[in-house]
Formats: C-alpha cells, sequence, structure tokens
C-alpha cells in the first residue's frame, strides 16, 4: 500500500491554449516572464511541463542576458576568487585514519592469487577455465580447444558438449550449433517426469499469487 502526501499542493492542469501559448515562447522567453502570462501556473509547474512537451531554449537566448548566465551573478558564492589559493597547493597526498594500514604495497599479491597456467571449474556450469594472463584473465579450455583447431567461434553460434558432460572438453565431443537449437536443448521438456510438470504448476503457482497480491494492494490504494 503507498502512501499519499497530505497536504499535497492542487494539481495544475494545462489547457491546450496554455500549452499552445507554451510552446510559442518558451525557447526565447524566461519562465519568471512566461508566469506573467499564465498566472495560474508556478515557475517550476512550466519548466516540468516543458521537459513534458520537449521544449528547449534556443542558443541565442541562452547567450542573451535574459538567461541570467552571463549577467556576472549567477553562482559568484561558488568560484574561486581572483587571488584565491587552494589550502591543497604544494602538498602531497596523505592519506588519514587507518586507510595507510589497509593499502596494497607494492609487489603485493592477494592471498588468492594463482599464477597463469592455472585451471578452475566455474561454479554452476563446471566447466573448466585456465587462467591465461595477468591481472585475472581466463578462458574457458573446451573454447580454446576448439579454437584451435577451427578459428573463432561464429557470432550466433556456441558450443556444446555431445554428451552433456562439461568436463569432457576433447574436440572429439564438442559440436557447433545456433542459439536456438541450444535453448531446445536446455528446455524443461528434455527433463525426465515429473519435473517438467512440477515447473509448470510453480510458474502458475508464482503468477497467481501475484496478481492476488496486485489486486490487493490495488484495493488499498484506491
Amino acid at each position: 500500500m503507498t502512501r499519499r502526501r497530505l497536504h499535497a499542493e492542487p494539481r495544475q492542469i494545462w489547457s491546450a491554449e496554455e500549452d499552445a501559448l507554451l510552446r510559442r515562447t518558451y525557447a526565447d522567453t524566461s519562465a519568471p516572464a512566461i508566469r506573467v502570462q499564465l498566472p495560474g501556473h508556478s515557475v517550476a509547474s512550466i519548466y516540468n511541463r516543458a521537459r513534458t512537451l520537449g521544449l528547449s531554449k534556443s542558443a541565442a537566448f541562452l547567450a542573451s542576458p535574459a538567461s541570467g548566465r552571463t549577467d556576472g551573478r549567477r553562482g559568484v558564492g561558488s568560484r574561486f576568487q581572483p587571488g584565491n589559493t587552494p589550502w591543497t597547493k604544494g602538498r602531497p597526498h596523505r592519506p588519514g585514519g587507518g586507510s595507510v594500514l589497509h593499502q596494497f604495497r607494492k609487489g603485493h599479491m592477494p592471498h588468492n592469487h594463482v599464477p597463469v597456467g592455472t585451471w578452475r571449474q566455474t561454479t554452476k556450469g563446471r566447466q573448466w577455465r585456465e587462467k591465461v594472463a595477468e591481472p585475472g584473465v581466463w578462458r574457458f579450455v573446451h573454447r580454446m580447444v576448439w579454437e584451435a583447431a577451427h578459428g573463432p567461434v561464429p557470432r550466433g553460434s556456441v558450443l556444446a558438449f555431445r554428451d552433456g558432460n562439461t568436463s569432457h572438453w576433447e574436440l572429439e565431443n564438442l559440436e557447433l550449433i545456433d542459439r536456438q537449437a541450444m535453448m531446445q536443448r536446455n528446455t524443461v521438456h528434455n527433463l525426465p517426469d515429473p519435473l517438467p510438470q512440477l515447473i509448470q504448476l510453480r510458474g502458475a503457482l508464482v503468477r497467481k499469487l501475484h496478481a492476488r497480491t496486485t489486486s490487493k494492494e490495488q484495493g488499498c490504494e484506491e
């Protein structure tokens, strides 16, 4: 259930005539000047409506004194004044607090660092990878085996294991298929019974719960 703001300002409705006036004047007129012609709208409302309509100021207006950008007053409090010297000028950077204690020293290696040539299996796919360069550059072994024999894998294609065992990365066990074929190969309908039926029932139950939760939330907001 969403909470409504108390004492919210009434919504300002724009008529077709007001939109037409805004389209004619916004590019070359300041918002306060437009507000004189639209007394029912605030300056913020004029900016928001212009954004909604996709309006923007012209380059001539932005370069003119009417925009306030060239009057020499806007942003004065945030500028460096002539002759002002930053307090950090000429000082070397010295991190404070305990940050120095936690910095890596030159030549330091993380505790989990492994040398180039190390082999590992991925967590989910259990596919073999080899570290080929520093820092942390890994490549799948089965992909390197395929590319050594046939060249790069074409765009839109993927490598699959013929017997489904991702630990068998020998060339004879690899085949090149398109992504549609891979999707069909991994579909739930290839699973043994009753797994496909259970997956479909779970999806229907999740959708039903989501629809009921959404209808309750909408009822609370009304």
